[in-house]
């Protein structure tokens, strides 16, 4: 007899696979009759699934009507292909919130313990997320939680500090317990993903995940792909990255998701945050008046006006800016530190960024410059004009800001939440204009200053000594795009909804969840939910 590993007593384990309905199977060999060794095969009766939330950019669009795919980032090459030659018009026509869609053919990430194959993972919804960033971590997390293993996925963790230790807990220790690692490995756990417009309002993209959870549900209840075997399946967990940690929070939020469904957090087991923007991120402000830094720029655009012409149009990506609840006074304009107080001379906002900064027109400070919002046309030649600025730019912002009033420090209870924090990844925490240039008014007049001519970084003040100030590179502790402030900001709310928040270092934004603590630290966190099943 072979295939398997010890069982109980004397019996041995056959291995187990899962085809494409999760129905559990085993490949054994026969032995003369005389063996009578006997054997026992493990099947499982209850799913949760696990829910994979991309971050922005990292979910595939395509055109609405022509099925065109605009955004499949399977590689930082075939981005490059899509990009590279294109300006700030065909960036503002093809990256249009009103006529993009989720794209479900993406590329195959490759087999995993219950994904035997392409047609598996794209009903799973595999196709919807990026390649390049994911097309690891999804697979094997997939493998990890469902292969048929001799111990649990969770064994090593069991009763050990020294691991949660190893992540830096900012709340009380709560260890993963043998009874956590044994309810947690009695669960089928196939994973999903769920991509989303990434260009549309956060609070618009959590409706939709409320639909796909359900329909999540729905499919094991009813047999899987092939209606073969049922499952008890009451609840999902959702794992998320960057942007689609707001996402997440939304679809559990009444002011969203409980409009779609007023028993949607019934279905929700718990969360785990990664890497999430909780109170915005100033790199968001550098990207619309800098561009991306090369290579990056090349793909997702080098300078003010190619950024402009999608961020000022896409209520999604406006979300990521620092909101009401991110440390005041973040924005600042600085001499070389030659002068008091580290040279700073000037910070904003005082209270409200929408109004001290985002909203203003024609101060050098101005998030938006309302020339390149439109450079495709789209709102002036509509059937009936609209003011890109007026009707457009301000309309989105004041989206914006009702999202971030709506979800404000609210968190779903449980959830956990990892964040980069590493002195020598450099990230926006403040956003210093610097200059070499004399200065000699105030903080006041620097305030009331407005831009001269039309360049953006670096940008020169109307003043009489036509000072000039840039944006310097990034110098703060963070994750590459998300500052330390804002990563820890879910932990320091005080909300007893954040079971626990790790603060992890060598991890970058982008990559976040290829890195081992991320990966170890979030499969402690879902056996920590699971184990709630007890």
């Amino acid at each position: 007899m072979s295939g398997g590993n010890q069982g109980n007593g004397n019996n041995i384990r056959l291995s187990k696979h899962y085809d494409a309905s999760g129905v559990a199977y085993s490949t054994i060999q026969l032995t003369p009759a005389a063996d009578t060794q006997r054997v026992e095969m493990e099947v499982k009766d209850e799913a949760v699934p696990i829910v994979f939330v991309p971050g922005i950019m990292g979910s595939n669009l395509r055109n609405k009507e022509t099925g065109e795919a605009v955004w499949t980032p399977n590689s930082i090459f075939r981005l490059a292909w899509q990009w590279v030659f294109r300006g700030s018009a065909t960036r503002q026509r093809k990256l249009n919130p009103k006529t993009t869609e989720v794209d479900d053919g993406g590329a195959f990430f490759g087999e995993s313990a219950t994904v035997p194959d392409g047609d598996t993972a794209k009903k799973r919804g595999w196709g919807t997320a990026a390649k390049f960033g994911y097309g690891k971590f999804i697979p094997w997390l997939d493998d990890t939680l469902n292969k048929d293993e001799s111990t649990s996925p969770w064994e090593s963790m069991e009763d050990k500090a020294d691991i949660l230790d190893a992540w830096a807990p900012e709340k009380a220790v709560d260890l993963l317990t043998s009874t956590d690692s044994e309810t947690a490995g009695t669960v089928f756990c196939p994973v999903h993903c769920v991509g989303y417009n990434w260009l549309q309002s956060n609070g618009e993209s959590g409706k939709y995940l409320v639909g796909k959870i359900n329909e999540i549900i729905e499919h094991w209840q009813n047999g899987g792909e092939g209606k073969r075997t049922r499952y008890r399946c009451e609840k999902v967990i959702l794992v998320t990255h960057s942007m689609g940690g707001l996402v997440s929070r939304a679809a559990l939020h009444e002011a969203y998701g409980l409009e779609e469904d007023a028993e949607i957090t019934n279905k929700v087991l718990g969360i785990v945050h990664g890497v999430m923007p909780a109170l915005g991120a100033p790199a968001a402000y550098h990207h619309v008046r800098t561009g991306y830094d090369f290579p990056t720029g090349l793909v997702l655009g080098s300078n003010a006006a190619q950024i402009t012409a999608v961020f000022a149009n896409a209520p999604g990506a406006l979300e990521l800016l620092p909101n009401k609840n991110y440390p005041k006074g973040w924005l600042r304009a600085k001499d070389k530190g030659t002068g008091p107080d580290d040279g700073v001379m000037m910070r904003l906002p005082a209270a409200n960024p929408y109004t001290e900064i985002y909203n203003q027109e024609n101060k050098w400070y101005r998030l938006v410059d309302k020339e390149l919002i439109d450079p495709a046309k789209i709102h002036g030649k509509a059937e009936v004009p609209l003011d890109p600025w007026s009707n457009v730019y301000r309309d989105n912002l004041r989206e914006t800001k009702n999202f971030h009033d709506e979800l404000g420090d609210w968190y779903f209870d449980p959830s956990y939440i990892h964040y980069g924090a590493d002195e020598e990844i450099k990230t926006y925490q403040t956003l210093g204009w610097e200059t070499a240039d004399q200065v000699t008014l105030g903080e006041e007049a620097l305030r009331e200053a407005a831009v001269h001519g039309r360049k953006s970084d670096p940008v020169t003040l109307d003043m009489p000594e036509r000072p000039k100030f840039k944006i310097p590179k990034a110098s703060e502790p963070g994750d590459e795009t998300v500052s330390k402030w804002s990563g820890a900001g879910p932990g320091e709310s005080g909300s007893a909804a954040v079971k626990q928040s790790f603060k992890l270092t060598g991890i970058k934004h982008g990559s976040s969840y290829e890195d081992d603590a991320v990966q170890q630290s979030t499969l402690y966190a879902i056996g920590k939910l699971l184990g709630r099943l007890a």
